[in-house]
Parts: structure tokens; sequence; C-alpha cells
């Protein structure tokens, strides 16, 4: 954790960037407890295959409002766990077209958006690139202002073996779609 409880209110885009030759296979709470965190100017990681970890990377930063589309694009096809990444992330109202567009090879969404009070809807497609999906855990649990689902938010996942707590504690959610697994 590099800036945990820092003043730090924007993430400059290519941050890590050039670390590609660093032997690490994680980003875990790198900016985990970043208060003031408000900002992601762009994607921010390193263009690797390397790193599997995005765990509690954004974990509880309560003031962090936008997402860039292009965040983990550089990760290309990188065998990603999301586990807790943007836990905690209170003021988040909606996720960026593609988010995951180029995570063709993540395995695990494991509280990915946990208790993202704020977050009020998802875009279409939003995991449907990523077609080794296994988990699907407490990705959205305690996300309150959630009202709806798009019909393919997990088309393209055959593989998926287990989805638990996934919707957990959206008391908004009004429908579900037919289609949606």
């Amino acid at each position: 954790n590099i800036i945990s409880m820092s003043g730090v209110d924007t993430i400059p885009a290519g941050l890590f960037e050039s670390c590609v030759n660093v032997g690490s296979t994680s980003f875990e709470a790198v900016f985990m407890g970043a208060s003031e965190l408000h900002t992601i100017e762009g994607s921010i990681f390193p263009a690797t295959t390397y790193v599997t970890s995005m765990k509690q990377v954004f974990y509880n930063c309560p003031k962090l409002v936008n997402i860039p589309a292009d965040l983990f694009a550089p990760l290309g096809t990188a065998k990603l766990k999301f586990t807790n990444t943007f836990t905690g992330c209170t003021s988040l109202k909606t996720l960026p077209d593609g988010l995951f567009a180029t995570c063709s090879k993540a395995t695990h969404f494991t509280g990915t958006f946990t208790d993202c009070a704020a977050l009020e809807s998802l875009p279409e497609g939003l995991l449907s690139a990523c077609g080794e999906i296994k988990y699907v855990e407490r990705m959205f649990l305690g996300c309150t202002a959630l009202k709806s689902l798009p019909e393919d938010l997990f088309a393209g996942c055959p593989m998926i073996e287990r989805f638990e707590e996934t919707f957990a504690e959206c008391t908004a959610l009004e429908t579900i779609p037919e289609k949606l697994f």
C-alpha cells in the first residue's frame, strides 16, 4: 500500500507503465484507504500479462467518482482476479463502457464492487469479453442504489462455476432480466 490515508486526490495516467520488468504479480492494496482520491486520469498499469491479482487496489476510496474505461487495458490477456478491487467506493455512480473489455482471461470477480452504495447502473456488456470467468462472488453486494441489470451482463461467460451473493443486499434492484444467466 503506497498512498494509504494520504491526501492524494488524483492519480496520473501511466503511473506504473514503466514497471514492465518488475517481477511482481499483483497490485494489491496499492491505493487502499486513499480517502481523498476522486480521479484516475487514465490507464495506470504497465503492459504485461504477469499480473494476476487486483486485490483491494482502490479499496475504501470513498470519494472516487470516475473510473477510466481503459484502466485495465494494458494488462491485456493477464489471468486477473478482481478481488475487492473497488470495495467501499461509495461515491462511484456509474462504470464506464468497456472497463473489462480487454480482460479476456480474467477468472475471478469477488467482491469487486462491494458496498459501492451510489452505483446506480451497469453498462451493457460489462463482462462480455471475459470468457474465462469462473467465480462471480459478492461482486455487487451492498450496491444499494443499483436499480437494474443489463441482460447481457454475463453474455460470453460460459465457464462460470459459481455465483455467490452476487447481488445480495441490492435493495433498490427492481427487476432481473429474463436472460441474465
